[in-house]
């Protein structure tokens, strides 16, 4: 019986991991399109500063608009992953060690 739990428990972290990884893989990607778009303007304040002044000024119309192309954007990612075009692990852990 305490090896039943003790499976199911291994079970959980490993999916806890991979959650987490992914929850990076999705970050890494946000960044990496952020920066493609700014390019040399790049910063993490100009990014969050245009985000939250963009948001909070928009319409609501304009904001389900976003929300609908927002499915666009999780259909390219899908792609990119099938397609073997996912960020690495290597980036993933620079990434993080870079930027906690």
């Amino acid at each position: 019986m305490d090896d039943d739990l003790s499976n199911i428990e291994d079970k959980i972290n490993l999916l806890k991991q991979k959650r987490e990884k992914i929850k990076t893989k999705k970050a890494l990607l946000l960044l990496k399109e952020a920066q493609g778009i700014l390019s040399d303007n790049f910063s993490y304040e100009l990014v969050l500063s245009v985000l939250k002044n963009s948001w909070s000024s928009a319409s609501e119309k304009q904001k389900e608009e976003w929300e609908k192309s927002a499915n666009q954007f999780r259909s390219d990612e899908s792609k990119r992953s099938s397609k073997g075009m996912a960020i690495s692990q290597k980036e993933v852990q620079q990434c993080t060690t870079e930027n906690p």
